[in-house]
């Protein structure tokens, strides 16, 4: 079965290069759809798929330190392949139509999660030229100020440290930190080893690990939106929805603090943009990063999507409350579009 699905793959790339061809493919997707585990070829009884794209920076350099950061150049070149092929919406407007249970052909949504600065001055005006719609999800407590996330605080303090050897009370084990990609996978490994953490013992360990590796040797340079630029583009057509107030994984949360992340990140961007905000992303997105508590208190208080980081395609029986999203991590616009067309025959 491998090769057939490779040799399909390969054929639809080449295809790709062909505007009226490319056009059919995109339209094959719609319709049918391959099981995985048997071959078996069957027409699609439940609307076309759709997919949901997320990005988190967007920047004219690189930056090895960067959360999933997109050059460029390289993301003009996708919203360009995007904006021809593809019917590009918001998560609010792709929320409606699948409320009313029809979702139209060829639809794709572009998200960008946290509220980075660098979506304004980068993204936002490629956004414009191609008039494309967004939703960006906000971190709200970081919104209008110099204060970093806590993962790019983390990822500074690795950055700038001058220490050669992080030491084992920081991550279960010594991490050397003497060249770039040193940090970097030190930088990796510190992350995942930090998301285990609830807020407070989180925002603790950061302050004790910048205080013995990394003190007053980093610039404070602003990273993240503040809310005049968030209005400017928000009047320009793109949507806000909430991504909590401090960036914690809900599921470790108790319900109290769950309800407070969730009600006052929408309460503060409805009073900035005078709107109502309807959609959310769980922050770092994994089926175990957030529960049932998490999607009732988001029911609860008026919520109509929310969005995760599991990667593939969705149709109309996927949860709304757990639409998947996919990284643009293929800079290439060919190669994202093969992976497009794999994942919607295939998912």
């Amino acid at each position: 079965m491998k090769p057939i699905k490779d040799l399909l793959l390969t054929f639809t790339s080449y295809l790709f290069r062909i505007g009226c061809i490319r056009e059919k493919i995109i339209s094959l997707s719609e319709q049918i759809k391959f099981d995985s585990s048997s071959f078996k070829v069957y027409n699609r009884k439940i609307g076309p798929p759709f997919q949901i794209f997320f990005y988190h920076r967007i920047l004219p350099y690189t930056d090895p330190y960067a959360i999933d950061f997109v050059n460029v150049r390289y993301f003009e070149k996708q919203i360009s392949m995007l904006s021809r092929s593809f019917k590009l919406v918001t998560l609010g407007e792709l929320s409606e139509s699948i409320n009313r249970g029809i979702i139209a052909p060829r639809t794709v949504c572009i998200t960008f999660d946290d509220g980075y600065l660098d979506n304004f001055e980068y993204a936002f005006p490629i956004l414009k030229r191609y008039n494309v719609p967004a939703t960006i999800f906000l971190t709200t407590g970081y919104i209008g100020t110099n204060n970093k996330l806590w993962h790019d605080r983390l990822s500074s303090i690795i950055k700038y440290t001058k220490n050669s050897v992080i030491p084992s009370e920081f991550c279960g084990e010594p991490l050397n930190v003497n060249t770039i990609q040193e940090r970097k996978i030190a930088a990796k490994k510190m992350l995942e080893w930090v998301k285990q953490f609830k807020p407070q013992e989180r925002d603790s360990y950061i302050e004790n690990f910048e205080s013995k590796c990394c003190r007053n040797s980093k610039p404070n340079k602003r990273l993240m939106l503040n809310w005049n630029e968030v209005r400017e583009m928000n009047k320009a057509g793109i949507e806000f929805g909430s991504h909590t107030i401090t960036h914690p994984i809900l599921s470790l949360l108790g319900d109290e603090m769950i309800d407070r992340e969730i009600f006052e990140s929408k309460s503060e961007i409805e009073y900035q943009i005078g709107k109502t905000v309807k959609t959310f992303a769980y922050p770092n997105g994994r089926l175990s990063d957030f529960d049932k508590r998490s999607v009732d208190t988001l029911k609860k208080y008026g919520y109509s999507a929310a969005v995760t980081t599991c990667q593939a395609a969705n149709d109309l029986t996927t949860d709304p409350f757990k639409l998947s999203r996919e990284s643009v991590w293929e800079m290439n616009p060919e190669k994202l579009f093969v992976r497009m067309i794999k994942e919607r025959l295939f998912y």
